[in-house]
This record gives C-alpha cells, structure tokens and sequence, in this order.
C-alpha cells in the first residue's frame, strides 16, 4: 500500500576514517549519537525504519516532526559529552562562533529531507515497516548532498513549511542532479541557532555518484563476499579502511537477513494508521551491537 511520507536520512560525515584512526573512540561515539537520535526520534513522533552503518533512516507523519527533528539532533549533537579524543581530531573540533557559543562541536551529522509517496511493505519475519520508491531514494540522494551538521530538504519539503510559517530559515541551492532521478531544487534548512555554520556548495558529486545510504546496501553486500572467509568475524587482516566499514554492517545483514530495522515510538494511536501491528518485542543481536526495540502499538504509517 501506499503512504505520503516525510522521509529523513543521516548519515556521519568522515566516519570510515573516524573508525580506521579511533575504533575504539569511535565506538562509544556511535553509540551516543544512537541514542540521542532514537531519543528524539521518540519526541518528534518519528518511525525508525532502519539503520544501516551509522546512518539512519526514518518516516514522519508531517514536515513538522521531520524538521524540528533534524533541527533538535544538529543542535543536541554539539552539547553531547564527546571523549576528548574525538573532539581533538580536526573532523570534529570545536569551533566556536561570534556569539561565543558553540556552531560544531563532535560528530558532524549531515541529513536530508524529502516527502511523497511511498510503497510500504511488513517486514514478514520481524513485523517492522519499510518503504520503497523514487520518493525514499530521492530523500537518499538529497541527504548525500550535505555536508557535516547541514540540512538539505527538497523543494516539496520547502513549500510545506512555508505554507505552515515554520521559522526554519531556507536558502535556495539551486538545481541538483540526483543519479538516476533527474534534477531537484533543493534548499539549506536551519533554526536561528545554527546560523552560524557556513558550507561549500551541495555536494553534487556525491549525488551522481553512487554514494548515498541506499547505495550502501549493495555495496555491503560485496563487501560480505570478498571476506566471506572472515565467517562474520569484525576485523578482517585482509581489508582496507573502507572493506571493514562494510564488513562491519555486512556481517550484521547476513546475521539478521536483512539491514537492522529499528521501532516505532508514536506515542498516540489516534495520530497512525492501524494496518499494522508488529510484534511487541522484538530483539535484534549482532556482532556489532546488542539492539533493543519494544514496540507498544502499531506502526505508524
């Protein structure tokens, strides 16, 4: 069936070479920007379709969740308490701007926003929702137009928050190719507090190239057969600094037969749909990391 859905995704800028300089800083890093973005995700009324890597993918009822979401987690990232050791590499320096408060500090988050319909399908074995068609690889591509803690929506995304008066300031881009999907106007969305962040024009060669987080997919599914005598070991003597990112989140796709999906946290059944109803608990293990998600009532959308 179908759905008009606000799809985000994030991704973390320099992450393959976070993970090849500081693993193990790294590790702990990953696993707080998870939980302040599932935390949020729960706040803004969001449905975490899955996560692939360190990159998430979620739905949202309206433009609003969506972009107070996105705001909320650039802004949140910077008051995390990062380990030292992260903050004292260049990627994720502090800087600091004219008003002698924080513009970037730790992780650099870029995301991407787009609406419209989409094709939802259950999930038989796990009972999650996942959504397929141009629109989600659209959301994909705008996303792999950021750069680190920017916002990049696409121009449906820009005509709903006008026509809502939302106060998240937008500056015209201009006109991006997505591969495969043709030419989009896209636009930088910030609140008043992110201001200060200043950004090179979109990355367009991301875009055309086959680099965006549905892209990954496939790639980590090579990445599987060229060290599938690893037998789903994590490090592999074999790979290279990129071989071992997909490795990473490969090995959790043949554990689980699918890419990690994550849980619905709507909190009132009044504002979703009833067509679903996932299992109420639900325990996703990997060699990565031990996942848990609870779901209390149907998926949303």
């Amino acid at each position: 069936y179908q759905r008009r859905v606000h799809g985000v995704f994030t991704d973390i800028q320099s992450s393959t070479e976070l993970w090849d300089k500081v693993p193990a800083v790294m590790k702990e890093a990953l696993s707080m920007q998870e939980k302040i973005i599932r935390k949020l995700i729960e706040q803004y009324k969001g449905y975490e379709v899955k996560t692939i890597g360190d990159s998430f993918m979620i739905a949202f009822h309206d433009v609003i969740g969506a972009i107070n979401f996105c705001n909320e987690t650039q802004k949140s990232m910077m008051y995390l308490e990062w380990p030292s050791e992260l903050n004292a590499l260049p990627m994720c320096a502090e800087v600091i701007g004219k008003d002698n408060k924080y513009i970037y500090r730790g992780l650099r988050v870029r995301m991407g926003v787009h609406v419209g319909e989409v094709d939802a399908q259950i999930n038989s074995r796990s009972g999650t929702v996942d959504y397929f068609g141009t629109n989600v690889n659209v959301a994909a591509r705008v996303e792999s137009l950021a750069h680190g803690g920017q916002i990049i929506v696409s121009m449906p995304v820009k005509q709903d928050l006008e026509t809502l008066s939302h106060p998240t300031i937008l500056t015209y881009l201009g006109i991006c190719t997505l591969k495969g999907l043709g030419e989009y106007d896209v636009f930088d969305a910030r609140c008043k507090e992110l201001e200060g962040r200043e950004f090179p024009p979109p990355n367009q060669h991301a875009a055309v190239a086959s680099t965006s987080v549905l892209d990954k997919v496939r790639e980590l599914k090579k990445g599987y057969e060229i060290c599938s005598s690893c037998s789903r070991t994590l490090k592999c003597s074999q790979c290279t600094g990129t071989k071992k990112g997909l490795l990473r989140v490969a090995s959790h796709m043949h554990t689980n037969d699918s890419v990690r999906s994550g849980k619905s946290v709507l909190t009132d059944p009044n504002q979703m749909s009833a067509e679903i109803l996932p299992p109420k608990h639900q325990v996703y293990n990997s060699n990565i990391v031990s996942y848990e998600a609870t779901n209390s009532m149907e998926a949303p959308f």
